[in-house]
């Protein structure tokens, strides 16, 4: 998921989404959905563009030109795995007392069930984890100030291993469940904030990365800069994080930084270490492409040799075309070591 916003209006803030997802394609090639909209706006201001099929299907041609000519300079945008219906696809748009809100949401709520019961005066279209935890927000927000001060009231009650990125008409915010179980980070381009799950989506876009969103952190980006505040249940640091191993292990992009942790060198780290089981130098069969650092580590362990001088993005193929991607095909070095 990703989430950015160009108070200056500088950037074509479609197009910045539509590639940082293709960065984070591997993250989910079945669904893909993206909310623009323009700061300061009524509550009809808000466009979406929802479908199946990878960033490319989805977000190419006609419904690419027709998110542009909106001018939008604050919008999200996600790609995910096969959903029951369109409807389940997000973002999730709905609209609260006083403005329209989205949002994208990357993990689960273990709780989902017992929120849903408390809420039972609100009429719920999909049962998602994303359309409960925006349900909870918007059933405060109508008695308090501000959307921030209702997420801080609403993670109270929330349980489970999340992050999200909720957008109105005037502000964008990131949340990070308080034990940072899933990855978020925060970097900027030309002068817009951007939040993504992985910091490969802003090398995607050119953007710099700034830091990741600490555990319990929520941060909200407006048109006059950035403010944090924190949940009242974040761990206490003796306590420490308990960051999604499987993140490392398979799920992130091989090129991501995690939480001061380059996903590549984990990977690696982890073959090193099965390596250590294995008495004969030789390593056979195939495995697919998030495996393979794996079986590098392994080698490498064994024969002493063996790394990557170039790495391929299987994903940006599809829009950059054979013919570019050619030049930067994926090189395994047997020579270094």
């Amino acid at each position: 998921m990703i989430g950015i916003i160009d108070p200056s209006n500088q950037i074509d803030v479609a197009m910045l989404i539509k590639f940082g997802l293709v960065g984070q394609q591997h993250r989910g090639k079945h669904v893909c959905g993206v909310t623009v909209s323009q700061l300061g706006r009524n509550n009809d201001a808000i466009r979406e563009r929802k479908s199946t099929g990878d960033v490319e299907t989805v977000l190419g041609g006609q419904e690419y030109d027709e998110l542009k000519k909106f001018n939008g300079n604050i919008g999200i945008g996600c790609v995910g795995h096969k959903q029951p219906s369109e409807r389940h696809i997000l973002p999730f748009a709905a609209s609260t007392a006083r403005r329209k809100a989205a949002i994208v949401f990357d993990g689960k709520i273990i709780n989902a069930q017992e929120l849903m019961i408390s809420l039972s005066g609100h009429l719920f279209q999909t049962g998602s984890d994303a359309e409960v935890f925006l349900t909870k927000i918007k059933s405060i927000r109508d008695s308090n100030p501000s959307t921030e001060e209702a997420i801080i009231k609403a993670m109270r009650n929330i349980k489970g291993a999340y992050s999200a990125i909720v957008q109105t008409t005037n502000k964008l915010i990131a949340v990070r469940d308080p034990m940072g179980i899933k990855p978020l980070c925060m970097g900027k381009v030309d002068g817009a904030i951007v939040f993504a799950s992985e910091s490969c989506a802003l090398d995607a876009i050119r953007g710099q990365f700034i830091r990741d969103v600490k555990p319990g952190e929520i941060i909200v980006a407006t048109k006059d800069g950035v403010i944090t505040h924190y949940t009242e249940n974040c761990p206490a640091p003796e306590k420490g994080t308990a960051h999604c191993s499987f993140e490392h292990i398979y799920y992130a992009n091989v090129s991501s930084i995690i939480d001061g942790y380059s996903v590549f060198d984990v990977r690696r780290t982890i073959g090193r270490k099965l390596g250590t089981l294995f008495n004969k130098p030789r390593v056979k069969g195939r495995c697919c492409c998030r495996c393979s650092k794996h079986r590098l580590g392994i080698r490498r362990r064994i024969c002493g040799r063996n790394r990557y001088s170039v790495y391929k993005c299987n994903y940006v193929q599809s829009v950059l075309g054979k013919d570019v991607c050619a030049r930067f095909r994926g090189t395994l070095d047997c020579r270094g070591t």
